[in-house]
């Protein structure tokens, strides 16, 4: 007697509806679309401090190769369209 009263409990509980499933997704969703601009212009605004950091510790390259931060400012102005 007591297997038929807990069965139909069980039978209830067998996974989430998809109305809950879309829920989820559309929450996933939203969160994704709110941070993930923010983290990929982050990793580029990084991306360029690195990159300013890593030419202006080395000016003994560039200056033996003839280059100077002013040429390369110069020439970044001239390459972009």
């Amino acid at each position: 007697m007591i297997y038929h009263t807990i069965r139909p409990l069980r039978q209830k509980a067998q996974g989430f509806t998809l109305l809950e499933l879309l829920v989820v997704m559309v929450i996933i969703g939203l969160l994704a679309g709110f941070v993930g601009p923010k983290y990929f212009s982050q990793i580029g605004k990084s991306n360029v401090t690195v990159a300013k950091s890593q030419l202006q510790a080395s000016p003994s390259h560039w200056t033996r190769t003839g280059w100077t931060w002013a040429t390369i400012q110069a020439q970044r102005r001239v390459s972009r369209p």
